[in-house]
């Protein structure tokens, strides 16, 4: 099995570990990276099949669980947005002892609409599956122009999460693919209130992939929990609002740490 891309850095003491997105990969933090390095040591990692860890192939969350699980410190806090979300939240279900506590950033148990869930509409998710086999790079460009919609800086997020792309290898079509039906296929909502580590939750108001109402039902059914929603921020919340972000992310850990 090939190793993953696996980075650390960072002056702090705690370990944060950092899960990037669909189509993305490490490079995705570098703004936010400086703000972080002096409270955290801070492991960046390409997931399988992206970024720098182009070579590793895994179809599902639990052949992307065993890549990463070797690498894990034995104890940390794990932060994972959008689909690095549904992985941060399947690893703290599986080793809930690893973990100091969990950050979920605009992601969802489940992604797809349901009955009594806002989520993505699932023609959406195969109207991208579909267009990736016909146009895959400007499939990804409308992806990231959904991912900034309505931020009053559209531009500036655009250019930073199309420079992560460019920079580095694009995925390929399969495990973009893969990607795409991990997040269409996952239903975690009947195992999240098992979560006992403390959690935090971050929402931009603006988000149209996930919506932050799903926060009310979270909060009601799981366990130490508690949601931020930042009004100016859609989709990348860290990219929009940097400063913010990082107070919460800081403040999170003092509060589970005293």
């Amino acid at each position: 099995m090939q190793p993953l891309y696996w980075k650390i850095i960072g002056k702090g003491s705690l370990d944060l570990v950092l899960l990037h997105g669909w189509a993305l990969n490490s490079k995705v933090w570098r703004n936010i990276v400086p703000l972080l390095n002096n409270h955290f040591k801070l492991h960046l990692i390409d997931l399988p099949g992206y970024g720098r860890s182009k070579e590793c192939l895994a179809k599902n969350l639990n052949e992307i669980m065993n890549y990463i699980i070797p690498f894990l410190p034995k104890k940390s806090i794990i932060l994972g947005w959008s689909l690095g979300g549904l992985i941060a939240t399947q690893l703290t279900l599986n080793f809930p002892n690893r973990f100091y506590g969990m950050i979920i950033v605009s992601s969802s148990p489940c992604f797809i609409e349901k009955k009594n869930w806002p989520g993505i509409k699932k023609k959406l998710l195969n109207d991208f599956l579909k267009q990736l086999t016909e146009n895959f790079i400007k499939t990804l460009k409308n992806f990231l122009k959904i991912q900034t919609f309505n931020t009053n800086i559209l531009y500036k997020d655009m250019n930073i999460l199309e420079k992560t792309l460019v920079k580095n290898s694009i995925p390929s079509i399969k495990t973009l693919s893969n990607g795409l039906n991990i997040i269409k296929k996952s239903d975690l909502r009947k195992k999240i209130n098992t979560i006992k580590v403390p959690s935090l939750k971050i929402y931009g108001a603006l988000d149209v992939l996930v919506p932050y109402r799903i926060s009310n039902i979270l909060d009601k059914n799981c366990m130490n929990t508690q949601s931020i929603i930042i009004k100016s921020a859609a989709h990348a919340p860290f990219i929009s609002n940097p400063q913010l972000f990082c107070k919460h992310l800081v403040d999170f850990s003092n509060l589970i740490l005293m």
